[in-house]
């Protein structure tokens, strides 16, 4: 397509240049009287030559603005295939992209399988629509320090989801809390329980401290049966125990924490009373794990350094933002476990601003 309008032009040129030549020659012949009936055919087909160069460069003419619609090109909305910032290669199949831009409308002159050539701001770059981010360098982080350690990351606004080591169930110690005081502010918000003042004291201690009283407190007014069975229709299994929802006996699995953490997502944006005070005790966990230096983190933390568990599932308020969740029972982690955490942390933060449109680009 790209050399499509210049075949256009050059056509264009002949056909001006045939209807001028034989415009020429009808004047000639008349000079020489050769067409001595404006009624004859020869000087019919002047006429019609003559009407043929003014239907060309008249622009209130149906064929002109055909053709200008012809000569348009095509315009077609860029983002990688995840609906995040998309790379632009200087070549078709070139293996390093150049720079990385946000999803955008573009020209498109070619279109190869997967791949498009495009015009962007003067320059010409190859686009690869299958693109999807790599979360590559990450994983090989968690490879570096052994076995028994997990992760899940969900950009919430385009839908993109990798999870690492996911099969890999932990022992749930104290994350199973912020997902039974989930369920009890949900319940009081449908007035199947009343929570008291005193209630909502223990669940705000419980979030921020992660103190076990309070949580048993809740745990034996309310109970776990209608919490497992709020559980059962979301599909959760794993962290479903007998007689607590917290502890030894409860088990995580990232997919189905980071289902969870979704879910709470989606309730802080409800703004209810009983979601803003949940949100606010989140972001206000006092012993967090995963962290940011630009960004609010609602999480909650969970860990029993006898067992070497050193979990978090948090969301991000990134400007796209995110769940990350990070399950370990991992002997290297547990040794200096903020620094480990700080680090991954910042490797999510800088996945997520690269590659999703609401982020920083490099």
């Amino acid at each position: 397509m790209k050399y499509l309008l210049k075949l256009v032009v050059v056509l264009f040129s002949c056909i001006v240049s045939i209807g001028c030549s034989s415009i020429e020659k009808s004047e000639i012949n008349q000079d020489y009287n050769f067409v001595e009936d404006k009624d004859g055919l020869f000087d019919s087909e002047i006429d019609d030559l003559y009407e043929g160069v003014v239907a060309i460069v008249d622009p209130d003419n149906t064929f002109v603005e055909s053709e200008i619609a012809f000569l348009k090109p095509e315009v077609a909305f860029i983002s990688s295939a995840m609906g995040g910032n998309f790379p632009v290669f200087s070549s078709q199949y070139a293996e390093d992209w150049e720079k990385i831009l946000p999803p955008q409308a573009v020209e498109v002159l070619d279109e190869d399988d997967n791949w498009l050539e495009v015009y962007i701001d003067g320059d010409i770059w190859w686009v690869d629509t299958d693109f999807v981010p790599s979360l590559d360098e990450v994983e090989e982080a968690f490879l570096s320090l052994g076995d028994d350690i997990s992760f899940y990351f969900h950009n919430i606004e385009t839908g993109f989801r990798h999870g690492f080591n996911s099969d890999q169930a932990y022992v749930g110690a104290s994350v199973g809390k912020v997902f039974y005081t989930n369920f009890l502010y949900i319940q009081d918000e449908i007035e199947s329980i009343s929570l008291t003042g005193q209630e909502r004291l223990w669940i705000q201690k419980v979030l921020r401290t992660s103190l076990d009283e309070f949580s048993n407190n809740l745990n034996a007014h309310y109970g776990v049966v209608k919490y497992n069975s709020w559980l059962e229709k979301q599909g959760i299994h794993a962290l479903q125990a007998s007689d607590r929802h917290y502890g030894l006996k409860t088990r995580l699995k990232v997919e189905e924490v980071a289902s969870l953490m979704y879910g709470i997502y989606h309730y802080f944006q409800t703004k209810t009373p009983n979601a803003v005070e949940f949100r606010e005790n989140m972001t206000n966990n006092q012993v967090p794990f995963i962290v940011s230096d630009s960004y609010k983190v609602a999480s909650k933390t969970g860990w029993l350094p006898t067992h070497e568990i050193r979990h978090d599932v948090a969301i991000v308020e990134a400007p796209s933002p995110y769940i990350l969740v990070i399950l370990s029972q991992n002997s290297k982690v547990n040794q200096d476990h903020l620094y480990h955490f700080k680090l991954l942390s910042a490797l999510f933060e800088d996945f997520n601003n690269k590659w999703f449109a609401a982020g920083k680009l490099d």
